[in-house]
Parts: structure tokens; sequence; C-alpha cells
């Protein structure tokens, strides 16, 4: 029941939003004549420079991690991916996404928060143990 009603409530505030980008007409049509201007060939070359980038971005995290003794699947760690770059949009400064998907893997059983660099970010500052 909880995961219907958070998805119904994430699809609401995605129509709202939507809703709100293109309520203007005049920027509605200027959005459709610059898509139907636009070279297609361009946009292909660019949509697959990105996704090239991506599935870098994947097998550099992939390589990390198993350097650590983490073996995750490349489905597991294309969502983390995915996760990480929605924080990284919508979260100001440059480390969002990086620290959202640090954060997920610190909760598997193999790692502590101290393997995936999350320890200054939890934890804080580490204090002298007392004697």
């Amino acid at each position: 029941m909880k995961k219907t009603a958070l998805a119904l409530f994430q699809l609401g505030i995605t129509a709202l939003l939507l809703w709100w980008v293109f309520r203007d007409e005049g920027k509605r049509h200027a959005l459709n004549d610059a898509v139907h201007q636009a070279n297609w060939w361009w946009l292909a070359a660019g949509i697959a420079a990105y996704g090239l980038f991506e599935i870098l971005a994947g097998i550099r995290w992939q390589i990390l991690l198993r350097v650590q003794g983490v073996h995750l699947s490349w489905w597991r760690l294309y969502g983390l991916l995915m996760v990480g770059l929605f924080f990284s949009l919508f979260i100001p400064g440059g480390t969002g996404g990086d620290r959202r998907v640090k954060l997920d893997l610190s909760h598997r059983p193999r790692l502590s928060p101290c393997h995936t660099g999350t320890c200054r970010l939890c934890a804080g500052p580490q204090r002298p143990r007392q004697r």
C-alpha cells in the first residue's frame, strides 16, 4: 500500500511539474519549432556520446568497488548511478550524486562507511579514544 501511494505521489508531482514547464503556449511552440529544425544526426551523436560517458562512469565505479572486494551486477550499479545522476542534477554542488551512491553502498553488509568514503559525511571527525 505504501509503495502504491508513493508511486502515485511521484506521478502526481511529475505531472504537476510537466504542466508547470509547458503551461505557456508561446514556449511550447518555440520548443516544437526548435525540435523540428534540429539536425537529427547531431542529436543522435550527442545522445550516443553521453551514453558512452555513462557506461565509462559505470566501469570506473565497478573497478573502484572490485578493488574493495564488492561485486555488484551491472544493472544494480547502473541503477545506483542513475540515482546519483538524479541527485547531482537537483542538489546544489558537485558531489550530491556521489554522496548518495556512497551512502547506498555503505548499507551493504561487507562495507563500512569508511570503505565507501562517507566517514566524514556520516560520522563527522573522528575523536581520539579515551584511555
